[in-house]
């Protein structure tokens, strides 16, 4: 739980894994506010006009649809990262590493994030 790299997990476990945590963390994700704004597409579709639920439904599909272009660029970001400073070897399914973590909201990921937002990588 606190990110320890003795004793993370084989999926968590390396130097590119953390760099790609980093790219992820250092940034605003779409994936940090998806979650609230399809809460409130749910409950605007509860709502008995029809106009407001066809909104709400297409916002819903619109936050869906930019939090998987939006995660997908930065799982492609953290593949350039770890390429530019491990080798291609070493970016086997970073992409998709980073993708998974760029969907969930910042305080949800686990290990935890170590840098700030904002911050340059090391």
């Amino acid at each position: 739980m606190t990110g320890d790299e003795r004793h993370l997990p084989a999926r968590d476990a390396g130097p590119e894994r953390r760099l790609a945590r980093d790219v992820i963390d250092s940034r605003f994700t779409l994936g940090q506010i998806f979650f609230a704004a399809i809460f409130v597409a749910f409950a605007l579709s509860l709502v008995q006009n029809a106009a407001v639920r066809t909104i709400s439904n297409l916002a819903a599909l619109l936050a869906l649809t930019g939090m998987v272009v939006d995660s997908a660029r930065n799982g492609r970001k953290a593949k350039n990262a770890v390429v530019e400073r491990f080798g291609i070897a070493e970016a086997r399914g970073i992409s998709s590493y980073a993708f998974m973590r760029s969907f969930l909201p910042r305080r949800f990921r686990r290990p935890p994030p170590k840098v700030n937002r904002g911050d340059p990588l090391r």
